[in-house]
Protein backbone atom coordinates (compact mmCIF):
# COMPACT_ATOMS: atom_id res chain seq x y z
CA UNK A 1 0.00 0.00 0.00
CA UNK A 2 1.23 3.53 -0.72
CA UNK A 3 1.53 6.28 1.40
CA UNK A 4 -1.29 8.09 -0.65
CA UNK A 5 -3.71 5.38 -0.32
CA UNK A 6 -2.98 4.51 3.28
CA UNK A 7 -3.83 8.26 3.80
CA UNK A 8 -6.72 8.39 2.38
CA UNK A 9 -7.87 5.24 4.43
CA UNK A 10 -7.02 7.02 7.59
CA UNK A 11 -8.98 9.74 6.93
CA UNK A 12 -12.04 7.85 5.95
CA UNK A 13 -11.69 6.32 9.26
CA UNK A 14 -10.46 9.09 11.17
CA UNK A 15 -14.23 9.89 12.52
CA UNK A 16 -14.85 6.26 14.15
CA UNK A 17 -11.24 6.25 15.33
CA UNK A 18 -12.35 9.88 17.57
CA UNK A 19 -15.56 7.96 18.71
CA UNK A 20 -13.88 5.00 19.90
CA UNK A 21 -11.07 6.70 21.46
CA UNK A 22 -13.00 9.22 22.78
CA UNK A 23 -15.14 6.24 24.38
CA UNK A 24 -12.75 4.29 25.65
CA UNK A 25 -11.21 7.19 27.95
CA UNK A 26 -14.22 7.99 29.20
CA UNK A 27 -15.07 4.55 30.30
CA UNK A 28 -11.43 3.89 31.75
CA UNK A 29 -11.49 7.48 33.68
CA UNK A 30 -15.41 6.04 34.81
CA UNK A 31 -14.02 2.69 36.07
CA UNK A 32 -10.71 4.75 38.73
CA UNK A 33 -13.29 7.80 39.91
CA UNK A 34 -17.15 6.56 39.02
CA UNK A 35 -17.96 9.81 37.31
CA UNK A 36 -20.62 10.17 35.63
CA UNK A 37 -20.48 9.91 31.82
CA UNK A 38 -21.22 13.88 31.48
CA UNK A 39 -18.49 14.43 34.21
CA UNK A 40 -16.10 12.08 32.62
CA UNK A 41 -17.06 14.07 28.87
CA UNK A 42 -16.02 17.25 30.48
CA UNK A 43 -12.63 16.20 31.65
CA UNK A 44 -12.15 14.46 28.02
CA UNK A 45 -12.69 17.65 26.48
CA UNK A 46 -10.64 19.82 29.05
CA UNK A 47 -8.10 17.35 27.97
CA UNK A 48 -8.49 17.74 24.42
CA UNK A 49 -8.16 21.40 24.55
CA UNK A 50 -5.02 21.31 26.09
CA UNK A 51 -3.52 19.82 22.60
CA UNK A 52 -5.05 21.59 20.16
CA UNK A 53 -1.85 22.74 18.53
CA UNK A 54 0.91 19.86 19.19
CA UNK A 55 3.85 19.58 17.18
CA UNK A 56 5.62 16.91 15.26
CA UNK A 57 9.37 16.79 17.13
CA UNK A 58 11.54 14.09 15.69
CA UNK A 59 14.89 12.99 17.37
CA UNK A 60 18.23 11.66 15.50
CA UNK A 61 22.01 11.83 16.34
CA UNK A 62 24.25 15.16 15.44
CA UNK A 63 25.73 12.82 12.78
CA UNK A 64 22.11 12.13 10.92
CA UNK A 65 21.54 15.00 11.49
CA UNK A 66 24.35 16.88 9.53
CA UNK A 67 23.40 14.04 7.02
CA UNK A 68 19.90 15.21 6.61
CA UNK A 69 20.47 18.58 6.42
CA UNK A 70 22.85 18.13 3.50
CA UNK A 71 21.45 15.26 1.77
CA UNK A 72 17.99 15.66 2.46
CA UNK A 73 17.71 11.99 3.95
CA UNK A 74 16.83 11.16 7.27
CA UNK A 75 17.59 8.61 9.72
CA UNK A 76 16.70 8.17 12.98
CA UNK A 77 19.51 8.13 15.79
CA UNK A 78 21.14 5.29 17.54
CA UNK A 79 19.44 3.75 20.13
CA UNK A 80 19.82 1.21 23.48
CA UNK A 81 17.40 -0.61 25.80
CA UNK A 82 14.37 -0.50 26.21
CA UNK A 83 14.16 2.45 23.00
CA UNK A 84 15.73 0.14 20.88
CA UNK A 85 13.53 -2.43 21.38
CA UNK A 86 10.93 -0.38 21.08
CA UNK A 87 11.89 0.31 17.80
CA UNK A 88 11.72 -2.93 16.37
CA UNK A 89 8.40 -2.95 17.63
CA UNK A 90 7.89 0.18 15.70
CA UNK A 91 9.05 -1.11 12.25
CA UNK A 92 7.29 -4.49 13.08
CA UNK A 93 3.78 -2.42 13.51
CA UNK A 94 4.67 -0.93 10.72
CA UNK A 95 5.23 -3.32 7.94
CA UNK A 96 2.28 -5.22 9.31
CA UNK A 97 0.16 -1.77 8.38
CA UNK A 98 2.04 -2.27 4.79
CA UNK A 99 3.42 1.10 4.88
CA UNK A 100 6.85 2.29 5.35
CA UNK A 101 7.17 5.68 6.96
CA UNK A 102 9.90 8.24 5.96
CA UNK A 103 10.24 9.22 9.88
CA UNK A 104 8.70 8.59 13.08
CA UNK A 105 8.05 11.68 15.48
CA UNK A 106 6.63 12.55 18.62
CA UNK A 107 3.39 14.34 18.95
CA UNK A 108 3.80 16.98 21.73
CA UNK A 109 4.28 20.09 23.69
CA UNK A 110 7.76 19.53 24.79
CA UNK A 111 10.45 20.75 22.44
CA UNK A 112 12.60 18.36 23.06
CA UNK A 113 10.42 15.25 21.59
CA UNK A 114 11.83 11.89 23.10
CA UNK A 115 15.48 11.26 23.83
CA UNK A 116 15.42 7.85 24.13
CA UNK A 117 15.73 8.02 20.53
CA UNK A 118 18.42 10.87 20.06
CA UNK A 119 19.79 13.56 21.93
CA UNK A 120 19.46 16.24 18.98
CA UNK A 121 15.16 17.26 18.53
CA UNK A 122 14.16 18.90 15.67
CA UNK A 123 10.65 20.16 15.06
CA UNK A 124 9.08 19.58 11.70
CA UNK A 125 7.15 22.20 9.48
CA UNK A 126 4.78 21.60 6.71
CA UNK A 127 4.28 17.61 6.90
CA UNK A 128 0.81 17.55 8.48
CA UNK A 129 -0.84 16.04 5.09
CA UNK A 130 1.38 13.85 4.94
CA UNK A 131 1.36 12.66 8.66
CA UNK A 132 -0.59 9.69 10.29
CA UNK A 133 -1.16 10.00 13.87
CA UNK A 134 -1.38 7.37 16.65
CA UNK A 135 -2.87 7.64 19.64
CA UNK A 136 -0.82 5.38 22.51
CA UNK A 137 2.59 3.54 21.33
CA UNK A 138 2.90 0.50 19.03
CA UNK A 139 2.26 -2.29 21.48
CA UNK A 140 -1.43 -1.25 22.30
CA UNK A 141 -2.26 -3.57 19.44
CA UNK A 142 -0.52 -6.46 20.93
CA UNK A 143 -0.74 -6.69 24.59
CA UNK A 144 -4.75 -7.35 25.86
CA UNK A 145 -3.12 -7.15 29.24
CA UNK A 146 -3.23 -3.35 28.88
CA UNK A 147 -5.99 -0.72 29.70
CA UNK A 148 -5.73 0.91 26.18
CA UNK A 149 -5.80 -2.16 24.30
CA UNK A 150 -7.51 -2.08 20.97
CA UNK A 151 -8.27 -4.76 18.89
CA UNK A 152 -8.14 -2.99 15.72
CA UNK A 153 -4.73 -0.98 14.81
CA UNK A 154 -6.99 1.89 12.88
CA UNK A 155 -9.17 2.35 15.42
CA UNK A 156 -6.27 4.35 17.15
CA UNK A 157 -5.04 6.06 13.81
CA UNK A 158 -5.50 9.54 13.10
CA UNK A 159 -5.83 12.35 10.41
CA UNK A 160 -3.58 15.17 11.37
CA UNK A 161 -7.26 17.49 11.83
CA UNK A 162 -8.43 14.98 14.73
CA UNK A 163 -4.54 15.32 16.80
CA UNK A 164 -6.15 16.86 19.70
CA UNK A 165 -9.02 13.82 19.76
CA UNK A 166 -5.88 11.53 19.35
CA UNK A 167 -3.55 13.21 22.42
CA UNK A 168 -6.47 13.22 24.71
CA UNK A 169 -7.51 9.24 24.05
CA UNK A 170 -3.63 8.63 24.61
CA UNK A 171 -3.15 10.85 27.69
CA UNK A 172 -5.90 9.64 29.68
CA UNK A 173 -5.54 5.85 28.51
CA UNK A 174 -1.61 6.15 30.18
CA UNK A 175 -2.81 7.73 33.36
CA UNK A 176 -2.29 5.54 35.94
CA UNK A 177 -5.46 4.91 38.59
CA UNK A 178 -3.66 6.12 41.74
CA UNK A 179 -2.69 9.38 39.88
CA UNK A 180 -5.85 9.61 38.67
CA UNK A 181 -7.50 9.85 41.93
CA UNK A 182 -5.49 12.70 43.13
CA UNK A 183 -7.53 14.80 41.41
CA UNK A 184 -8.78 16.44 38.27
CA UNK A 185 -7.21 19.22 39.16
CA UNK A 186 -3.68 17.82 39.73
CA UNK A 187 -3.98 16.22 36.46
CA UNK A 188 -4.73 18.80 34.61
CA UNK A 189 -1.56 21.25 36.24
CA UNK A 190 0.72 18.60 35.71
CA UNK A 191 -0.55 19.04 31.53
CA UNK A 192 0.09 22.48 31.47
CA UNK A 193 3.40 22.29 32.95
CA UNK A 194 4.84 19.82 30.71
CA UNK A 195 4.10 16.24 31.64
CA UNK A 196 3.21 13.85 28.78
CA UNK A 197 0.98 11.04 29.82
CA UNK A 198 1.56 8.25 27.32
CA UNK A 199 3.35 8.79 24.06
CA UNK A 200 1.51 9.82 20.29
CA UNK A 201 3.31 8.90 17.60
CA UNK A 202 3.50 10.76 14.04
CA UNK A 203 4.23 8.70 11.44
CA UNK A 204 5.44 11.18 8.70
CA UNK A 205 4.92 9.25 5.15
CA UNK A 206 6.34 11.60 3.07
CA UNK A 207 6.88 15.77 2.14
CA UNK A 208 10.14 15.31 4.26
CA UNK A 209 13.27 18.12 2.76
CA UNK A 210 15.59 20.56 4.96
CA UNK A 211 13.02 23.17 4.00
CA UNK A 212 11.01 21.18 6.47
CA UNK A 213 12.81 21.60 9.31
CA UNK A 214 12.26 23.86 12.59
CA UNK A 215 14.18 24.82 15.22
CA UNK A 216 16.60 22.26 16.82
CA UNK A 217 17.09 21.36 20.32
CA UNK A 218 19.64 19.80 22.85
CA UNK A 219 20.14 19.53 26.36
CA UNK A 220 23.30 21.42 26.94
CA UNK A 221 25.52 24.45 25.83
CA UNK A 222 28.53 21.84 25.16
CA UNK A 223 25.67 19.83 23.09
CA UNK A 224 24.96 22.93 21.27
CA UNK A 225 28.92 23.94 20.88
CA UNK A 226 29.14 20.62 19.29
CA UNK A 227 25.98 20.74 16.91
CA UNK A 228 27.32 24.47 15.70
CA UNK A 229 30.62 23.03 14.73
CA UNK A 230 29.11 20.57 13.08
CA UNK A 231 26.79 22.74 10.93
CA UNK A 232 29.49 25.20 10.38
CA UNK A 233 30.69 23.65 7.13
CA UNK A 234 26.98 23.61 5.66
CA UNK A 235 26.77 27.26 5.64
CA UNK A 236 23.51 27.04 7.35
CA UNK A 237 21.93 29.31 9.70
CA UNK A 238 19.89 27.06 11.57
CA UNK A 239 18.44 28.08 15.45
CA UNK A 240 19.91 25.79 18.32
CA UNK A 241 17.95 25.98 21.49
CA UNK A 242 19.03 24.97 24.92
CA UNK A 243 16.51 23.14 27.25
CA UNK A 244 17.82 21.26 30.03
CA UNK A 245 14.70 20.19 31.88
CA UNK A 246 14.51 16.31 32.16
CA UNK A 247 11.42 15.00 30.25
CA UNK A 248 8.45 14.81 32.49
CA UNK A 249 6.78 10.81 30.81
CA UNK A 250 4.44 8.57 32.04
CA UNK A 251 4.44 5.84 29.26
CA UNK A 252 3.58 2.05 29.80
CA UNK A 253 6.20 1.25 27.07
CA UNK A 254 9.45 2.82 29.00
CA UNK A 255 8.92 0.49 31.81
CA UNK A 256 7.87 -2.61 29.55
CA UNK A 257 8.75 -3.49 25.85
CA UNK A 258 8.03 -6.92 25.72
CA UNK A 259 4.77 -8.30 23.89
CA UNK A 260 2.17 -10.72 26.07
CA UNK A 261 0.56 -12.71 23.59
CA UNK A 262 -1.44 -15.28 24.45
CA UNK A 263 0.19 -18.97 22.93
CA UNK A 264 -1.83 -20.52 20.58
CA UNK A 265 -2.92 -24.27 21.43
CA UNK A 266 -0.62 -26.22 18.83
CA UNK A 267 -4.19 -28.61 18.98
CA UNK A 268 -7.64 -29.20 19.89
CA UNK A 269 -8.09 -29.77 23.87
CA UNK A 270 -8.53 -33.52 24.95
CA UNK A 271 -9.73 -34.90 28.34
CA UNK A 272 -8.55 -38.26 28.40
CA UNK A 273 -7.70 -41.35 25.87
CA UNK A 274 -7.06 -44.98 26.19
CA UNK A 275 -3.43 -45.86 26.87
CA UNK A 276 -3.54 -42.34 29.27
CA UNK A 277 -1.25 -42.87 32.52
CA UNK A 278 -3.34 -41.19 34.99
CA UNK A 279 -2.54 -40.81 38.56
CA UNK A 280 -5.00 -40.04 41.08
CA UNK A 281 -5.48 -36.94 42.40
CA UNK A 282 -3.78 -35.88 45.96
CA UNK A 283 -6.29 -36.28 48.58
CA UNK A 284 -5.13 -36.47 52.60
CA UNK A 285 -7.19 -39.56 53.10
CA UNK A 286 -5.50 -41.75 50.71
CA UNK A 287 -2.04 -42.02 48.96
CA UNK A 288 -2.22 -41.85 44.98
CA UNK A 289 -2.77 -44.83 43.08
CA UNK A 290 -1.02 -45.26 39.31
CA UNK A 291 -2.98 -46.82 36.60
CA UNK A 292 -3.50 -46.70 32.74
CA UNK A 293 -6.63 -45.82 31.21
CA UNK A 294 -8.08 -48.54 29.00
CA UNK A 295 -11.59 -48.00 27.53
CA UNK A 296 -13.31 -44.94 26.86
CA UNK A 297 -16.90 -45.99 25.73
CA UNK A 298 -20.81 -44.49 26.25
CA UNK A 299 -19.83 -41.92 28.56
CA UNK A 300 -17.49 -43.75 30.94
CA UNK A 301 -13.33 -44.26 31.69
CA UNK A 302 -12.29 -47.31 32.51
CA UNK A 303 -8.49 -47.13 34.83
CA UNK A 304 -6.77 -50.17 35.15
CA UNK A 305 -4.30 -49.83 38.20
CA UNK A 306 -0.76 -51.31 39.35
CA UNK A 307 -2.53 -53.89 41.51
CA UNK A 308 -4.45 -55.36 38.50
CA UNK A 309 -7.98 -53.83 39.62
CA UNK A 310 -9.85 -52.06 37.83
CA UNK A 311 -12.16 -48.77 38.35
CA UNK A 312 -15.34 -47.30 35.89
CA UNK A 313 -16.60 -43.96 36.38
CA UNK A 314 -18.13 -40.85 34.11
CA UNK A 315 -16.22 -38.72 32.58
CA UNK A 316 -17.50 -35.79 35.07
CA UNK A 317 -16.21 -37.82 38.33
CA UNK A 318 -13.09 -39.40 36.40
CA UNK A 319 -11.90 -35.78 35.44
CA UNK A 320 -12.38 -34.89 39.31
CA UNK A 321 -10.75 -38.21 40.40
CA UNK A 322 -7.75 -38.56 37.69
CA UNK A 323 -5.08 -36.02 36.40
CA UNK A 324 -1.87 -37.01 34.29
CA UNK A 325 0.89 -39.21 35.62
CA UNK A 326 3.79 -37.20 35.86
CA UNK A 327 6.54 -38.06 33.23
CA UNK A 328 9.41 -39.77 34.73
CA UNK A 329 12.72 -37.66 35.13
CA UNK A 330 15.21 -38.20 31.81
CA UNK A 331 17.94 -39.88 33.02
CA UNK A 332 21.07 -38.01 33.14
CA UNK A 333 24.33 -39.49 31.11
CA UNK A 334 27.40 -38.96 31.58
CA UNK A 335 29.71 -37.84 34.35
CA UNK A 336 28.97 -34.97 36.77
CA UNK A 337 31.77 -32.49 37.34
CA UNK A 338 31.83 -30.45 40.74
CA UNK A 339 34.64 -27.61 41.26
CA UNK A 340 35.30 -28.28 45.18
CA UNK A 341 37.55 -25.15 45.88
CA UNK A 342 39.86 -26.14 48.84
CA UNK A 343 39.78 -29.81 47.98
CA UNK A 344 42.72 -31.67 45.83
CA UNK A 345 41.93 -34.61 43.21
CA UNK A 346 43.99 -36.85 45.52
CA UNK A 347 42.29 -35.80 48.38
CA UNK A 348 38.67 -36.60 46.45
CA UNK A 349 39.90 -40.02 45.42
CA UNK A 350 41.14 -40.80 49.08
CA UNK A 351 37.90 -40.23 50.40
CA UNK A 352 36.20 -42.12 47.81
CA UNK A 353 38.47 -45.24 48.24
CA UNK A 354 37.02 -45.23 51.56
CA UNK A 355 33.93 -44.96 51.55
CA UNK A 356 33.05 -41.47 52.08
CA UNK A 357 31.80 -38.78 49.62
CA UNK A 358 33.87 -35.85 48.92
CA UNK A 359 31.04 -33.96 47.75
CA UNK A 360 28.79 -34.75 50.74
CA UNK A 361 31.62 -34.18 53.13
CA UNK A 362 32.41 -30.34 51.09
CA UNK A 363 28.64 -29.24 51.15
CA UNK A 364 28.14 -30.02 54.91
CA UNK A 365 31.75 -28.26 56.03
CA UNK A 366 30.95 -25.38 53.86
CA UNK A 367 27.37 -25.30 54.78
CA UNK A 368 27.91 -24.98 58.42
CA UNK A 369 31.14 -22.46 58.31
CA UNK A 370 31.23 -19.44 60.16
CA UNK A 371 29.32 -16.67 58.06
CA UNK A 372 32.41 -14.12 59.91
CA UNK A 373 35.30 -14.39 62.47
CA UNK A 374 32.95 -13.57 65.50
CA UNK A 375 30.14 -15.99 64.65
CA UNK A 376 29.17 -18.85 67.06
CA UNK A 377 27.72 -21.91 67.60
CA UNK A 378 28.92 -23.73 64.30
CA UNK A 379 31.85 -25.95 65.64
CA UNK A 380 28.46 -28.25 67.29
CA UNK A 381 26.06 -28.89 64.75
CA UNK A 382 29.36 -29.12 62.06
CA UNK A 383 30.81 -31.86 63.97
CA UNK A 384 27.40 -33.74 64.49
CA UNK A 385 26.56 -34.17 60.97
CA UNK A 386 30.20 -35.21 60.17
CA UNK A 387 29.58 -37.83 63.18
CA UNK A 388 26.68 -38.89 61.21
CA UNK A 389 28.49 -39.72 57.76
CA UNK A 390 30.72 -41.72 60.18
CA UNK A 391 33.78 -39.12 60.80
CA UNK A 392 34.45 -38.75 64.20
CA UNK A 393 36.50 -35.42 64.28
CA UNK A 394 37.89 -33.50 67.09
CA UNK A 395 39.17 -29.47 67.53
CA UNK A 396 43.07 -29.64 67.19
CA UNK A 397 45.84 -26.85 67.59
CA UNK A 398 49.41 -27.16 66.18
CA UNK A 399 50.98 -25.46 63.49
CA UNK A 400 50.16 -24.65 60.31
CA UNK A 401 52.39 -23.50 57.80
CA UNK A 402 53.08 -19.70 57.20
CA UNK A 403 51.79 -18.76 53.49
CA UNK A 404 54.11 -15.49 53.44
CA UNK A 405 56.53 -13.81 55.80
CA UNK A 406 60.04 -15.11 57.57
CA UNK A 407 58.38 -17.54 59.76
CA UNK A 408 58.08 -21.45 58.43
CA UNK A 409 55.06 -22.22 60.71
CA UNK A 410 52.42 -20.46 62.98
CA UNK A 411 50.06 -21.64 65.48
CA UNK A 412 46.54 -22.91 64.26
CA UNK A 413 43.73 -24.85 64.88
CA UNK A 414 41.62 -27.11 62.59
CA UNK A 415 39.55 -30.12 62.93
CA UNK A 416 41.13 -33.68 62.31
CA UNK A 417 39.57 -37.04 61.88
CA UNK A 418 41.49 -40.64 61.46
CA UNK A 419 40.14 -42.34 58.88
CA UNK A 420 41.30 -46.06 57.99
CA UNK A 421 44.98 -47.26 57.83
CA UNK A 422 45.57 -44.40 60.30
CA UNK A 423 45.41 -41.92 57.22
CA UNK A 424 44.98 -38.38 58.17
CA UNK A 425 42.26 -35.75 57.46
CA UNK A 426 42.63 -32.68 58.16
CA UNK A 427 39.47 -29.50 58.24
CA UNK A 428 40.44 -25.91 57.95
CA UNK A 429 37.59 -24.09 57.86
CA UNK A 430 37.15 -20.39 58.77
CA UNK A 431 34.69 -17.44 57.57
CA UNK A 432 37.23 -16.92 54.56
CA UNK A 433 37.85 -20.39 53.06
CA UNK A 434 37.80 -24.36 53.37
CA UNK A 435 40.74 -26.76 52.95
CA UNK A 436 39.85 -30.34 53.33
CA UNK A 437 43.33 -32.59 53.28
CA UNK A 438 43.21 -36.27 53.83
CA UNK A 439 45.96 -38.68 53.73
CA UNK A 440 49.69 -36.45 53.98
CA UNK A 441 49.21 -33.15 55.70
CA UNK A 442 52.76 -31.92 55.98
CA UNK A 443 51.74 -28.39 56.40
CA UNK A 444 49.82 -29.08 59.27
CA UNK A 445 51.98 -30.30 62.15
CA UNK A 446 51.18 -32.17 65.38
CA UNK A 447 51.63 -30.72 68.62
CA UNK A 448 54.10 -32.16 70.74
CA UNK A 449 52.85 -31.84 73.98
CA UNK A 450 49.12 -31.17 75.17
CA UNK A 451 46.47 -33.09 75.01
CA UNK A 452 46.90 -35.51 71.72
CA UNK A 453 44.54 -35.41 69.00
CA UNK A 454 42.77 -38.85 68.21
CA UNK A 455 44.77 -39.90 65.86
CA UNK A 456 47.95 -39.81 68.26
Amino acid sequence: MNAQEFLKKIKENSAKSVSYGKDSAVKYFQSITNATKKDAEAFYSTVRSAYVEPNIVVNTSIENLVAFLETGIWAHGETSGDASSYSKHRDKFSSELGIKPIAYGSITHRPSGDRRFGPVSMSLNGVEEFTACLAGDVLRAADPGRPDYVPDPMLALYVWEDVADCKASSSILSMPSGRILQGVASILQDIMDGVEFGRAEAFVLGGISQINSGRLVVASPDEARVLRDALSPLSMFVPVYVDSKRDQIVDAWSKQTDVRVPLPVPQPMRYFAIGDQVVTKPMASSLPKHGQIIDMSNGLVTVEWEDASRSVWGLSESMSRLMSAPKAPKEQKGLTGYVLDGMDDRTARLLSSYGYDPVSLYSVVSHVKPASPMASGWVRPMLEKLEAMGIKATKTTGFRETKAGNIAFCEHKWFEARLPDHCRLVIDVNSEEVRIVAGEADEYVKPRHGPMPIWG
